[in-house]
């Protein structure tokens, strides 16, 4: 991907290079690629969306905002709230993860809400250094319903966009092929997504899935700060921070104890949810369960959701 500001450069999954083009270029000439299956190359059509509006980064979805007053979820998740979602590995938080994804970036109610509860679509930034961000993460949002164009995969090139540019494509980012692990446990990159959230409001959501791959430090209070850090950009730019991981914590702790043994983000997260296996090894799909809670008194004992997921690969949801 060429660094020059007045340039795109299709970028299809699996890490082709292609001709530069200038930047703006709307027109339907393929690139001269052969791609492999499975590519996301760049639509004939490029996607315009009216509340993208660079630089204006004052115009945030704020909870006083008038559209759905600050609310992804009502009552359950709010703009600039820290989210942990906890579950044993292959328990499904990805699927979870795409589902909450697509939500948000179509404008879709999440469970229980009517149509007059769903928030206004936005952008959507993911740490994934785990799977196929083409080939497995996209697909999945897709068949979620989710809008895929309006999907950033974290990357130091995507943090360093200088503040005068506004969001290239999305696609030329879900490449894999000279992607690092982006960490967050440095202060040049939460200053980077400081920047980079700063004169783009129309991003809603940043998913950290698996705090492990990009939360992880050498100490509690280097992780303390780190989540401090998180908890700063999520307030100040109104922006939902949702953290998958496994539980690590002793299991005869009580409420939140069991899952989660630090204490910075016991103490910070709005909400922790908890995704598991039903208890009955008959029943099928797993079990989301609201271990902690913000809203509501701060009572986490509110009816827990089983999901399934269809032949269509999205999830339904009923009260357990």
């Amino acid at each position: 991907m060429s660094d020059h500001p007045s340039f795109e450069t299709v970028v299809p999954a699996a890490g082709f290079e292609a001709e530069p083009r200038p930047q703006g270029e709307t027109g339907a000439a393929e690139p001269n690629l052969t791609p492999p299956p499975g590519c996301w190359l760049i639509p004939e059509k490029l996607p315009y969306y009216p509340d993208r509006k660079f630089g204006n980064h004052l115009d945030q979805f704020a909870p006083l905002h008038h559209e759905n007053n600050g609310w992804l979820w009502p009552d359950q998740v709010r703009a600039g709230d820290v989210v942990v979602v906890v579950g044993e590995a292959g328990a499904g938080k990805s699927t979870l993860m795409a589902d909450w994804i697509a939500r948000v970036t179509s404008g879709t109610p999440f469970p229980g809400c009517g149509p007059d509860q769903a928030p206004p679509a936005g952008d959507v930034v993911v740490f994934n250094g785990r799977d196929d961000f083409a080939r497995k993460v996209i697909p999945d949002i897709a068949a979620a319903g989710g809008d895929v164009d309006r999907v950033y995969r974290a990357s130091e090139m995507l943090f360093e966009l200088t503040d005068d540019i506004g969001l290239p494509l999305a696609r030329q980012f879900w490449g894999n092929k000279g992607v690092p692990l982006v960490h967050l446990a440095s202060n040049k990159i939460l200053g980077n997504v400081f920047r980079f959230l700063k004169h783009r409001p129309s991003f809603r959501m940043v998913v950290i899935d698996q705090a492990n791959l990009h939360l992880r430090c050498d100490s509690e209070r280097n992780f303390q700060q780190v989540v401090e850090a998180l908890v700063h950009l999520a307030r100040r730019f109104e922006v939902t921070f949702v953290i998958t991981m496994q539980p690590d914590a002793f299991r005869n702790g009580e409420g939140v104890a069991k899952y989660l043994q630090s204490r910075s983000l016991k103490e910070t997260a709005h909400s922790v949810w908890r995704l598991a296996t039903p208890t009955d090894p008959e029943v099928p799909g797993r079990v989301l369960e609201i271990v902690k809670t913000c809203y509501g008194n701060g009572d986490p004992d509110r009816p827990a959701w089983h999901l399934t997921r269809g032949s269509d690969q999205r999830l339904a949801w009923n009260e357990a």
